[in-house]
């Protein structure tokens, strides 16, 4: 459905979660390139202290992106137990592409817990098992309390990864036909002179 995912874990043993309920999920970094968004999803966790794919807790669960600040909700989803499950979360299309800003900061955050779904927490300990692809950065962990998906804007310290119920898919973008148009003049034109040089060498 896309290049990568922001976060992930495709297994991890930590402790499972239903207080709350509380937006949780992380403040993120963008790399060099914009990246367009495609999917929102969010873990399927049982109580069991591990991804199992037995479906949401109370119904569909809501995932959002948010400015760094919060005050600006750019998309969300609403992700439900038969939707698509790949690498232990299931995903929601987004109605409309989001386009995310080169080296700009980010929140991503799911409304789970109490009659949402279980999150896993690994408390203290930072788990090399949530991973940022290269084209996005994890910088912190954030929560909301409360009932209503929002801007996750606490901090959640600790370590980085600590939560990561909230995911998106992207796709890397494609250079505009100005940039294959430059790229095929240089092409063009360094065969061209490989060309002359082998036919002198020949000479």
């Amino acid at each position: 459905a896309g290049d990568g995912a922001v976060v992930y874990n495709p297994n991890v043993a930590a402790n499972s979660r239903l207080d709350g309920p509380f937006t949780v999920g992380n403040l993120i970094r963008t790399g060099a390139n914009s990246q367009t968004i495609t999917h929102l999803g969010v873990q399927d966790v049982g109580d069991s202290g591990a991804p199992n794919a037995d479906g949401f807790v109370g119904g569909n669960v809501d995932v959002g992106i948010w400015s760094a600040d919060g005050s600006t909700l750019l998309g969300s989803a609403s992700v439900g137990s038969s939707d698509q499950l790949l690498d232990t979360y299931r995903y929601a299309e987004l109605a409309t592409a989001l386009t995310l800003d080169p080296n700009t900061d980010y929140l991503i955050g799911a409304l789970v817990g109490n009659g949402h779904e279980y999150f896993l927490d690994t408390g203290s300990a930072s788990s090399s098992a949530f991973l940022a692809g290269t084209d996005f950065t994890l910088l912190e962990n954030r929560f909301n309390a409360g009932g209503v998906l929002a801007a996750p804007l606490n901090d959640g310290t600790l370590a980085v990864g600590r939560w990561a119920p909230a995911n998106a898919i992207f796709i890397e973008p494609v250079p505009e036909p100005a940039t294959i148009a430059i790229w095929s003049l240089l092409g063009s034109v360094a065969l061209g002179f490989g060309w002359r040089r082998a036919t002198r060498l020949r000479k």
